[in-house]
């Protein structure tokens, strides 16, 4: 099945703008998919989860650390691989992600609670945390947390309980539902410590 991480073919300036031209991914992002059609089945989520677990340590064991996993940054072709797409250096003006001094916060939704604290201090873990709300979301049909504002979403990353997945997705394997309750432990060292310990 195999994933790729989408690879960077050339990068620039232009009149003091700094710029990089990525290889083409034909088809939509997973974000489109969940807008379009909805929830995943547990094993169409899985045999995109997998190969994503499989670019992420590959890109841990060479101490890259993403910061900012969530569905627009999967691309998926026309047989359905997902591809990963580091998107930190870009933004869109209708995206709710937050800079500060520099550093990309990321996603708000999908943002781990010690990322929130402090961009810089972000991990493999706070990896982990943000492909395992990815995979809520893909699961469960919405983001561990929601909210009206950029504060009230950060607000329930930083405080408020997960909602158990099987409340929202009863169909959901307890296997399954367990790795994503790992994945969303506030404490890191509670989470998987690398991508193939949730693979």
């Amino acid at each position: 099945n195999g994933c790729a991480i989408v690879s960077a073919i050339d990068m620039g300036e232009t009149k003091g703008l700094w710029w990089y031209a990525m290889e083409l991914v034909e088809g939509e992002s997973l974000a489109q998919r969940l807008k379009t059609k909805g929830r995943l089945s547990e094993r169409e989520a899985l045999r995109i989860f997998i190969p994503l677990c499989e670019a992420l340590q590959h890109a841990h064991e060479h101490g890259v650390v993403h910061r900012d996993i969530k569905p627009a940054n999967v691309l998926l072709d026309h047989e359905n691989r997902p591809h990963l797409v580091d998107l930190g250096l870009a933004f869109a003006e209708d995206d709710p992600a937050i800079t500060r001094h520099g550093g990309t916060l990321g996603t708000p939704h999908y943002i781990s609670p010690e990322q929130a604290r402090n961009p810089q201090g972000a991990d493999i873990r706070s990896d982990i945390w943000s492909l395992g709300a990815t995979l809520y979301h893909c699961l469960c049909g919405r983001p561990p947390f929601e909210g009206e504002s950029v504060a009230e979403i950060l607000s329930g990353v930083l405080y408020a309980r997960v909602e158990d997945p099987l409340e929202l997705a009863p169909s959901l394997s307890k296997g399954t539902a367990l790795v994503l309750r790992k994945c969303l432990s506030r404490l890191p060292e509670r989470r998987y410590q690398a991508p193939r310990e949730m693979l």
